[in-house]
């Protein structure tokens, strides 16, 4: 049995139902590791009996049904007319045999390979009529038939995004209610009613119990509010999915932002580039051997590497190297507006996602090598660290 665990053997008694001869079938049973059914086989006259079910009982029904088409019946607990599983036992082995003049399930289970002395042999629709019977009858007549909690819940969860917001008003008008709670409520208070008001809905059906009215309403206002929410908030939230996807291909996206400044002590102003410094003019050119060969010189780890910059790391801070002979076209691609001016030198300011279909402002340190050939980006804000890497 390929690709199945759990495998069990029982031996069982089988009989022709038009000779009445028994004999003794070996029947085996297992469970799919990869999509977890239950699967039954045997042999009979040659013949590969199989059936496979999520259920266990239901994958021994079907396997007991082809044997009846077969002419055969099986003389276990299983193939009894009064045999039944319910949820407890869906996984395994095991059904209840439910007794006609009992009003509750019986205490425990039995084995549904178990040898029987049964005569007759029912099909899967007659047992299953049996079970549903005896549910009706012992155990449907016990079920809650007051007010469906359930709905009464999807009901009042429509209204609570209201609710936090007034309480949000009552106590001042901002804070954690109005700027944390309110918005999430609006999108899950009313997923959360339709949800609620369905399954009360099926309650009521199934045990006649009341609130119908709640459940419909649960299910009615929590989708036209959600409607509106989408059609008014979708158009946004398609741009800021846009805006991020623009910004994670920006080579500086996830590098973080350069924090206030240490080891001022050291100085790097050497490697600053002030405002209105002009690299076209200094007519340099770099060869792509130069460039890589600089790069594996100074970064202790590159992560990415293109014929424009490389990025990797030093000392555990987030460095780019942009080649100088192209840093317009690397610009153009990653920062459109250019660099900025930071007390008159170059720094680079860009976009990082923040929160619900906002982004926030985030800055990075720009040095240049004295060799007018490599322009350096960083979240460092060591200086100590901005030496030793252009040393």
């Amino acid at each position: 049995m390929d690709n199945i665990g759990h495998i069990r053997t029982y031996e069982v008694t089988i009989v022709n139902l038009n000779t009445n001869d028994a004999t003794e079938m070996v029947v085996q049973s297992g469970e799919y590791m990869s999509t977890g059914k239950f699967v039954i086989r045997s042999t009979l006259n040659d013949q590969e009996i199989v059936s496979e079910h999520d259920v266990y009982f239901t994958a021994f029904q079907q396997f007991r049904d082809k044997l009846l088409e077969a002419g055969y019946g099986i003389k276990c607990n299983g193939a009894r007319l009064n045999a039944a599983s319910f949820s407890k036992y869906e996984n395994g082995p095991q059904v209840y045999i439910l007794e006609a003049g009992s009003s509750a399930l019986p205490e425990s289970s039995v084995d549904i390979w178990a040898k029987a002395d049964i005569e007759d042999f029912p099909d899967s629709l007659t047992q299953n009529r049996y079970k549903n019977k005896w549910y009706d009858k012992h155990i449907g007549s016990k079920q809650d038939t007051g007010l469906s909690k359930l709905c009464l819940a999807g009901f009042i969860l429509f209204f609570m995004p209201a609710v936090v917001l007034l309480l949000g008003l009552l106590t001042g008008g901002r804070g954690f209610l109005i700027e944390e709670v309110f918005p999430i409520s609006l999108l899950i208070c009313p997923l959360a009613g339709i949800i609620f008001s369905i399954a009360g809905l099926v309650s009521v059906r199934r045990h006649g119990q009341k609130g119908k009215g709640f459940g419909i309403a649960g299910v009615v206002l929590p989708a036209i509010a959600l409607t509106i929410i989408v059609v008014l908030v979708g158009p946004v939230l398609i741009g800021s999915a846009s805006e991020s996807a623009r910004m994670r291909k920006n080579e500086m996206y996830s590098m973080g932002s350069t924090g206030k400044a240490s080891n001022t002590e050291y100085d790097v102003s050497q490697y600053l580039i002030p405002e209105g410094y002009d690299f076209k003019s200094l007519n340099i050119t770099v060869s792509e051997t130069e460039f890589k060969s600089y790069a594996e010189s100074k970064l202790q780890a590159v992560s990415k590497s293109t014929e424009k910059s490389i990025r990797g790391t030093y000392q555990d801070y987030n460095f780019i190297i942009v080649r100088s002979d192209r840093l317009d076209e690397w610009l153009k691609a990653n920062l459109p507006g250019g660099f900025t001016s930071s007390n008159g030198n170059l720094t680079a300011w860009y976009s990082v996602p923040w929160e619900f279909a906002a982004t926030r402002p985030a800055y990075l340190s720009v040095y240049k090598d004295p060799s007018d050939k490599f322009i350096v980006i960083t979240n460092c804000n060591d200086y100590k660290v901005i030496s030793e890497f252009f040393d």
